[in-house]
Order: C-alpha cells, then structure tokens, then sequence
C-alpha cells in the first residue's frame, strides 16, 4: 500500500491532466463552431450587400423590396415589414410588407399610417431607439396594442430601428422564426439596413439631382431671351437654350456665335461683357444699338454675370441678352409726353402747384401761380404749403391737406389768399391726389376769381338798393293811397272835393304805372328763373318742382300746352343740376323724318346704309356725362319708342350699322304737349316708355291761368323788341293790358310774344298799342256747337291769314301755333286747308 501511493498519485495527476485536455479540446471545438457560425453569417451577410449592389435596382421601392426579403432570409423568419418613420409628426408610414403576410391578412379596413402613441412593439422601438425582442408574443403582451383584427398571426417578434445620422427613419421587422431571436439577429439587421439606407438615400439624391437638372433645362429653354453658361477660360459655351442656338451652340466660341446681334459682338466693335468682367470681376450690363435686317433700329442689352468655385476663382460666366427696343421706345414716348405736360404746365393760365402728398412740400409751381401771389420759384419750392405767407391760415391749410389726403380731392370756391405785396385776392381752389411713378403727389389748381367776386358783390349791393327803392316806394304808394281813400270816405258828401281827390289817385296810379316801367326792368332778374318770366303762384310751383328734381339724376317728364315754355323748363332743370359744366342736347322728335331718326339718336357707322359716308355719333353718345331733351316725345314713331327705351333703361345702345354696345351716363327729360295716357290708350305710344318717363313730371300751366305773369312778360318783349327796333317804347295803357290779360292765348307765350312783336313795330311814340283786336272765341252755343276739327281748322286758317300764309320762319304760322312745319302741312292737308288763289 505504501509503495503503491506515489503511483495513485501520479495515475490522478496524469487523470486530472488528461481531463483539461479534455476540456480545453471541447472549448476549442465549441468556439471553432462558433467562429464558423459567425464566418457562416458573415458570408451570408456579404453576399447579400454584393447582391443589393449588384443589382441593378433604379427605383428605391425595388430597393426595399430585396431588402425586406433578405432580411427575412437571413433571420429564417416567415414574415416581414419596413415603416417609415416622420418624427416630427409621430407617425409610422407604411412601406412593405412581405409576400406572406399580404396572403395571410384578413383585415377589414387596411391602413397605411400608424400613430407613434397607438402602436406597440414598433412604437417601443422608437421610444428606445433600440431593437425590440419578443419571443412568446403569444402571451399577454403589453406591446401588442396597435395590431387590428384579422392580422397574420405573430409568436415571435424583432424589431430593429433603422438610422440615418442620429435621426430615425424607419423600422423593419421580422417574425415568426422558427428558433428564438437574438442578438445575431439584431446585427443581421443592422448591418443590412445601414447598407440599403446609404443606397436608398443615395438613389433619393441621385433623382432629386435628375429632377433639379430637368427643371434647370426647362427653366433655361422657357427663356425667350439668348442665355448661354460660358467657360472662363477658353469663352466656349457650355449651355445654351434655343435662343441662343442650343445643342449647336455647346463647345462653340461664344464670340462665333450670332444670337443677339446681326454680327457678333466682337466685330459689331461692342463692348465685350467677358472681358469687362475678367477686367473687373463684378457683373455687366453693356447696351447696343444697330438697324435689325427689316432695318429699324435694335436696342439690345447684354447682361453677364461671374460664377466662382470655392477657391474664389473665375470658372464660368452666364451671359444672356434682352430685346430692349419696346421699352425704350416707351422711354422715349414718355420723355415726350413729359415736354408736353411740361410745356402745358408752365403755359397754363391757371396757377398750379404740385405737392408731395405725404409731407405737403412743394415740388413744383408754374409761372402763372409765381406772378398771381408775388413769390419766385426759389421761395416756394420744398417748403410745406402752410409756410408760404400766402395762406395765412395756418391751421386751415394743414386741415385743407389731411381732407385731400384721406379723400383725394379738395375744391373751394371762395378761398382768400394773400400776395407777397400783402394785396388781398380770392381764388377757386381744386386738388386733386394722383400716382405717379409709384408716388402720391398732389396737383392743385388755382384761378384768380377776385374781379368776378367784386363784380358779383357790386350786383348783390346794387340789387340790395332796388330791393329797399322798392320796398320804401310801395310803402309811400300805399300810404298816398291810404291817405286820399281817408279823404274821399271823410269828402264823401262833396261831389267836388270827392272828384278832385280821385283824380288826383288816378293821376298818381298813372304815374306809378309809367314809373314802374323803368322798376321792373331793374329788378326783372327777381322774377326770372333763367329765361323764365314769372311771379304767378303757378309758375312758381312748377320753378319749386324743377328745383327738387334738378340735383338728381331722375327722368323728368315735362308736360303742358304749346308754347308754354316747357324747352325753358328743362333747360333751367339741366342748369341747376350737377351735368350743367356741360350743354345740354335738345331733339325735336317730330321735326325729324322716321328713316333718320334713329341715326340721329344713336349715331351710324360709316357705310350702315347708301349715303352714309361718315361716322356720326348721335345725340345719346354726344350728351354723355350731360343731359338729353326729347322736345315733342309724344310725336316719336312707334317702331323707335322701343330702341328708345332700351337705351333710357339700360344706358346703352347700338349705333347703326354696328353690333358693338355703348355704355353712356345721360340724363332724360322729355317734353310733350299730347296727353301721352290717352295715346297709350290708343296704342300711338308705348305703355312702357311712358312709365319709363313719367318718373317725376311737371306740368306748366297755360298762360291763360297766369295772367299775373303776363304784365312782366310783355314788359319782357318790349325791352327785347324795342332794342332789336332801335324804337325808344317805355311803357302801355291801362286798357292794352287789360285787354292783353283778358285774352285766352290758345297759343300761351309764343302768341303773346308774335302780338307784342307786331305792336312794337306798328307803334309810334313811346306808349304800345295794339293795331288789331284780339278776338276772343266764345263757345259754341248747343244748337250750332262745332266739332273740335272744325275749330282747329278756323283756328289754322285764322293763323294763316294774320302771317299771309307764311307756314315756316319766325313768326310764320307753325311757330305761332307752336307746330313743326311738316306736321303744320299734313293737319292742312288733313282738314282740306288750300291757300286761296
């Protein structure tokens, strides 16, 4: 036993060595597997990448096509997915999915974007920005929320993010392996996502590059003008568009090149713009002028500028040329249009001062405002309106100078001004606010109306007197009058006494009368409305109607008998309405055949009918911006009234022979001595056009129902015929007026003034007599009563015989009765009315 225990000890030592042998051959075999594992999987790995770049995908879903398979192929994994991922909205994006779980899903409504809050696994991926590993997902699982029902079923899971930098840009994930997922795995992943990301990013770069340069080549192509890009160095082009002679033009000298010039630039003897700019580095815009081959004269201007690489030297210049005739042409058209205004500024017999309107300084005068207040132009240009001592209100003009900026325009009337020389002057003042060359300025015109207000203040001061002669010579009439009525109630009893006074009021009445002549003559403007004579209740109404309707722009429908002055009516209406700056346009409906009545209104084109050699423009055209007067409206033809209408209504017209539509801004009044409502009942006149114009209607009574007019009327005519005689008449008796007043006047004014105009001539001396007597028609008893035709044919023939069968002319026969001359004819021949032999 003894000798034996060295040997055991040495047989367990030998035991125990062969033992780590052992061991250290199973470890060596262990990690030799491994290690050809870990070979196994990087062989598979790189072929792989060798594959994807090999492969000649274009598109980057073709790209995450292959990937998706890859990696389902390297993890042994049944199923796979790639997301996108936008970080700033916390959204997944579908890319891919593979192959099996499109035939394994059931889902009833897919979708394409996931919320970061409502996903699981993926969404975990991201908050930790690391690879997910579940290998039981079978299992209650809080990351399973986001799965919708009807999806391929998972028991095993990985999910890796993928990186671009720092930032993630999408998931990829794998299930379903047959084995456990591990950290292998992950690397799988990793490594292939790193490398098709660079692809995938790379290709994203290369299209957007492709997509840059495409724009960049339609850009240049848009450019009607010569563009080229040109070599620094050698001047041969490298891009041009068609303009300048594209693909022909490339690897060409630019100077051999005709593309802005007939001649190139470097023999048209031009400054070179590539030169210039090696000369002084910086951009040039060189001009050129020459005849073109139609052999008008060419404005080009050519504009080059330098391109530097990053070491700051010149590499390429881009050079393009711009047609600048037209807008040179403008420039020369606005330097005379300038010469013109200027000409007309400083020639103007107005004074006009140019302000700028945002600070009020003065930016201009003309010479007739320097010599109307006394200033030079040194002393008024650049300072503020306010401060020329012309306008001493300060604060006025400075609130003048706000209203004109906040409403555009200013006008007074009666403004005072004050000269240099401290003289006082009243001026008409009117600014208006215009734009120009982007600017706000200000144009004000002044006109020197201080001896037209003299003038109207000595006529006001002078009116003023007569006015109170007048007032104190009734006064003194009624009190002599007062005083001799006490006399002769207090003498009644003496015959004698009782005479003497009456003839002593008759003396003085007389005396009046004769006096009062000369008065009214003074104060006639009193009673005159215009060239409207009258004081009479009735007149006045009609004068109080005309002046409510004058400022609008409302159709007024003037009605009355002829020769009641219903032309004056409206011509006062146009003169107090906001149209009277310009004249107003008067028609005579019936003194125009019907085939040239319409061209009349409305115009006619040149050639619309055989005569027609010349444009007309007609009387609707010609009154726009004022008013239009259809004189004797109910005399229109049928066929016109409605053409009339549409024009009333619509403020627009055809003319005659044209198809293109006038717009107008005219104002209607209309005037008639027919009963236009029993016309429309008749059917001679439209119902429409009637309501159209009887808006507001005035009706002007007959002189018969104004007999308080008709002694200032005659006084009227005398004055006017007395003058036109050279006779020296002042005044009528009592009895002529009388019976003047007494009279119907069927022909109201017109009659009247045809009977004084006779008198005056057939009168000698100072006082106005009749030569003939007025006969007066009494009506027709029953039992011989005439028929109206019967009347208007004695009263036509009465006419005829007093003018010796004069039908035309002042004082002929239609004038008196207030007729057109035709229409006269045709009632003669109508009634059987012949001239005696």
């Amino acid at each position: 036993m003894t000798k034996n225990k060295p040997y055991r000890k040495k047989r367990l030592n030998e035991a125990e060595d062969l033992q780590k042998d052992i061991d250290v051959r199973e470890k060596r075999i262990h990690w030799r597997r491994k290690a050809d594992e870990e070979i196994r999987l990087n062989i598979s790995r790189l072929e792989s990448l060798v594959k994807i770049f090999e492969r000649k995908i274009e598109s980057v879903t073709g790209f995450l096509d292959y990937a998706l398979d890859e990696a389902i192929r390297l993890t042994e994994s049944s199923i796979g997915y790639i997301y996108y991922y936008d970080e700033e909205r916390k959204e997944f994006i579908l890319k891919k999915w593979s192959k099996d779980v499109m035939d394994q899903c059931n889902i009833a409504e897919p979708r394409t974007c996931y919320e970061l809050d409502k996903t699981g696994i993926w969404g975990e991926a991201v908050r930790q920005r690391r690879e997910i590993i579940v290998n039981d997902f079978q299992a209650a699982h809080p990351l399973k929320k986001g799965y919708p029902e009807g999806h391929v079923k998972l028991y095993k899971y990985l999910t890796v993010p993928v990186f671009s930098g720092d930032r993630i840009v999408a998931v990829i994930g794998v299930a379903n392996k047959a084995g456990d997922y591990d950290k292998t795995d992950v690397l799988q992943l990793t490594l292939l996502m790193d490398a098709v990301w660079k692809v995938v990013e790379q290709r994203r770069m290369e299209k957007d590059l492709r997509d840059k340069e495409t724009f960049l080549g339609t850009v240049i192509n848009a450019i009607t003008s010569p563009f080229a890009v040109i070599n620094a160095d050698d001047y041969t082009v490298e891009i041009a568009n068609p303009a300048y002679g594209g693909i022909t033009a490339v690897g060409r000298k630019c100077h051999a090149i005709s593309h802005h010039l007939e001649n190139p630039c470097a023999e048209a003897g031009c400054l070179c713009p590539l030169n210039e700019i090696k000369r002084t580095g910086k951009p040039v815009t060189v001009e050129h002028t020459h005849l073109n081959k139609q052999g008008l004269k060419q404005h080009i201007e050519i504009n080059a500028y330098p391109l530097y690489d990053d070491n700051g030297k010149l590499y390429r210049i881009i050079e393009y040329s711009v047609d600048v005739t037209e807008r040179k042409n403008a420039e020369e058209r606005i330097k005379t249009s300038e010469i013109r205004y200027r000409r007309l500024f400083e020639t103007a017999q107005d004074g006009i001062i140019i302000l700028d309107a945002e600070t009020g300084q003065i930016m201009d005068v003309n010479p007739f405002l320097m010599e109307m207040v006394g200033y030079s132009h040194e002393e008024m240009l650049g300072k503020k309106i306010w401060e020329i001592g012309a306008f001493k209100d300060v604060e006025a003009s400075k609130a003048t100078f706000r209203k004109l900026q906040r409403n555009g325009y200013v006008r007074y009337s009666d403004l005072p001004v004050e000269t240099k020389d401290s003289r006082s002057i009243y001026v008409e003042f009117v600014s208006n606010l215009y734009l120009v060359d982007h600017k706000k300025v200000i144009q004000c015109n002044v006109r020197d109306i201080t001896e037209l207000k003299l003038t109207s203040e000595a006529l006001q001061k002078t009116n003023d007197e007569l006015e109170k002669r007048i007032e104190e010579r009734t006064a003194e009439l009624k009190k002599a009058v007062g005083q001799m009525e006490q006399e002769i109630e207090e003498r009644s009893q003496a015959e004698k006494s009782l005479s003497k006074a009456l003839s002593e009021i008759k003396n003085l009445k007389d005396q009046f009368e004769a006096e009062n002549i000369y008065l009214r003559q003074e104060i006639k403007m009193k009673h005159q409305f215009g060239n409207i004579i009258g004081k009479s209740d009735g007149i006045k109404y009609v004068l109080y109607r005309a002046e409510q309707v004058a400022p609008t722009n409302t159709t007024v429908l003037v009605l009355g008998e002829t020769g009641t002055g219903k032309e004056l009516i409206a011509g006062a209406i146009h003169n107090m309405s906001p149209r009277k700056d310009r004249p107003m346009l008067t028609v005579n409906c019936a003194a125009l055949p019907a085939n040239l009545i319409e061209s009349e209104l409305f115009g006619r084109e040149k050639g619309a009918f055989t005569g027609a050699d010349t444009l007309q423009i007609g009387r609707f055209e010609a009154a726009n911006g004022s008013t239009l007067c259809l004189d004797e409206i109910g005399e229109l033809p049928l066929e016109m009234q409605a053409k009339l209408l549409r024009a009333i209504q619509h403020s627009e017209f055809e003319r005659l022979g044209s198809s293109r539509t006038i717009k107008v801004d005219v104002r209607i009044i209309a005037t008639t001595n027919r009963n236009l409502e029993e016309a429309v009942r008749k059917g001679w006149f439209r119902q429409d056009l009637y309501y159209r114009l009887n808006v507001f209607s005035i009706t002007v009574p007959p002189l018969r129902q104004r007999q308080a007019d008709i002694p200032l009327l005659v006084e009227s005519f005398i004055e006017r015929y007395s003058r036109k005689l050279g006779k020296q008449i002042t005044s009528i008796n009592k009895e002529t007026m009388k019976t003047l007043q007494e009279y119907p006047w069927p022909g109201n004014v017109r009659e009247l003034e045809s009977v004084i105009e006779k008198a005056a001539i057939l009168s000698r001396g100072p006082v106005l007599h009749l030569t003939d007597k007025l006969e007066i028609a009494l009506p027709p008893s029953s039992s011989n009563a005439k028929t109206l035709e019967e009347t208007e044919r004695n009263q036509i023939i009465k006419i005829l015989s007093e003018t010796s069968w004069r039908i035309e002319g002042r004082n002929g026969a239609a004038d008196i009765l207030g007729l057109h001359p035709s229409t006269l004819r045709a009632r003669m021949h109508k009634l059987g009315i012949r001239r005696p032999g």
